[in-house]
């Protein structure tokens, strides 16, 4: 979950055990807020796949679900709206 408060954005990330990690960011656009934590969710994924047994039949696959808080600010959250993953540019590392 995100949620914008002017140039700032608060951002939440609940696993999948209940461990809930909250963060306070600059925000400029939704893209430079959320693929740098696609990566390093995704880099987490890589390093889970990479400890299975060579014979494992299949790796497991957990799927990351973004939602911005809305409405944006100071006041109470009304509602939430789905957001699609941002996409990783390809040309930066």
């Amino acid at each position: 979950f995100y949620r914008i408060n002017e140039h700032q954005a608060d951002i939440y990330v609940l696993d999948e055990f209940g461990a809930l990690w909250q963060q306070r960011l600059p925000y400029h656009d939704e893209q430079s807020l959320l693929v740098p934590l696609q990566r390093f969710l995704q880099s987490i994924q890589y390093r889970r796949d990479a400890l299975l047994p060579m014979n494992a039949a299949q790796p497991l696959s957990l799927e990351t679900l973004y939602y911005q808080l809305l409405p944006s600010g100071t006041g109470r959250p009304r509602r939430i709206e789905s957001r699609p993953a941002p996409q990783t540019p390809v040309d930066k590392p």
